[in-house]
């Protein structure tokens, strides 16, 4: 009968674990980088985005303000103050359309992020069991009792050393 290398197996096992982790802790820190560079990116862009929106915002209201103020003086709504405040609003929309574009872009990266960072602590633990168990069982079933024959082999080299003496 042919007997299998357990002693491979369990080590094995235990270095895969290891492996395991330590690719779980690369892909970890990797994803932490990426997800930060991400965040401060959309941040700053959206920052920039809020920046000309409140200019925007400001331009509009003054189109408005000075078409208001001729209209009180009697004057009659030209064509350019309307476009002028026209166009100021569609400038204000799209900002908004682009600053929420970029808000819910960050919302489905931080869902992606969630859902990596699990998998990642998945394979993580899971590399820690395997680990453990190809240690614990290597030591149980085959290192305890190699131990216990080469203290034996030394006690017996220890009597035969003394009965020399």
């Amino acid at each position: 009968m042919i007997k299998v290398p357990t002693d491979n197996l369990y080590k094995f096992m235990a270095v895969f674990g290891l492996v395991l982790i330590g690719l779980s802790i690369y892909v970890f820190v990797r994803f932490v980088d990426v997800q930060m560079v991400r965040n401060v990116d959309a941040n700053s862009r959206i920052t920039k985005l809020k920046i000309k929106d409140d200019i925007a915002l400001m331009r509009l209201d003054d189109a408005i303000r000075n078409a208001q103020r001729r209209e009180a003086l009697g004057a009659k709504k030209t064509k350019d103050i309307s476009a002028k405040s026209d166009s100021s609003k569609i400038i204000y929309d799209k900002m908004m359309g682009e600053v929420q574009n970029d808000i819910e872009i960050m919302g489905y990266y931080d869902k992606l992020y969630s859902l990596y960072l699990t998998i990642v602590i998945i394979f993580g633990v899971l590399g820690f069991i395997l680990m453990l168990t190809g240690f614990v069982l290597w030591y149980i079933k085959l290192q305890k009792y190699l131990d216990d024959k080469i203290r034996g082999q030394g006690s017996v080299f220890c009597d035969e050393v003394d009965a020399d003496v």
